[in-house]
């Protein structure tokens, strides 16, 4: 996802006015320059804990590729769930999945 669309879309749903003064593009160029720096992949390594991990292949918001470069790097055991036709959405069966995933570990414990 581009600037201009991050832009537009924190706008729409108002999160600039919760920032000090990026609604009026006072700190926004700083903001995004800063933002671009983010990279989650280079932090998965620290991971220690099993992750499952839900993908969207049509996920134009968190695209697979950046997915992928995450789960790749995350050396914890891991699982990855693929979902060929969904975008960035609630995905079927997920929170169930999670819940019983949650279960299972308390009753473990």
């Amino acid at each position: 996802m581009d600037q201009a669309s991050v832009r537009s879309t924190l706008q729409r749903q108002g999160s600039f006015s919760h920032s000090r003064g990026l609604n009026q593009h006072q700190t926004e160029d700083a903001f995004f320059g800063r933002l671009g720096y983010i990279d989650i992949q280079w932090m998965a390594e620290r991971l220690r804990n099993p992750v499952r991990m839900y993908t969207g292949l049509c996920d134009t918001i968190c695209p697979p590729s950046t997915q992928f470069a995450v789960y790749n790097k995350i050396a914890a055991p891991k699982e990855l769930v693929v979902y060929p036709d969904f975008t960035h959405e609630e995905l079927p069966r997920a929170w169930d999945d999670i819940l019983l995933l949650l279960l299972k570990d308390a009753q473990e414990a």
